[in-house]
């Protein structure tokens, strides 16, 4: 049986705390990366394993090139980005590197 398992990337951790309270409430377990390599490793392990994956967009994981490269794998979960800029912008980049969907702050847990 697949477990049930949320990979977040987030170098500054300031939504860990959102995605935490969410996947608590759908019954989720969550494995937290900071930076691109970490999120690499999990996913070199996990990824077969994994509901979804959540990047927060940000310099210090280079969220966009790990939202492509995780798109391009044959069996990939959904992709979720989070962003801090402008949500029409962020959404057209989002489907362009793979994202299934984006979510701009602020939002709320219920949105998550």
């Amino acid at each position: 049986m697949k477990p049930h398992l949320i990979l977040v990337v987030d170098a500054d951790a300031d939504t860990v705390g959102f995605v935490l309270e969410a996947s608590a409430r759908t019954g989720h377990a969550v494995r937290q990366a900071k930076t691109s390599r970490e999120a690499f490793e999990i996913l070199k392990n996990e990824l077969r394993h994994l509901d979804a994956v959540i990047v927060d967009v940000d310099p210090g994981a280079h969220g966009l090139a790990l939202l492509e490269a995780v798109s391009s794998c044959r069996e990939k979960p959904p992709l979720l980005m989070l962003s801090g800029l402008e949500e029409a912008y962020m959404k057209t980049v989002a489907a362009k590197h793979g994202a299934s969907a984006c979510l701009c702050k602020p939002f709320s847990i219920e949105q998550l």
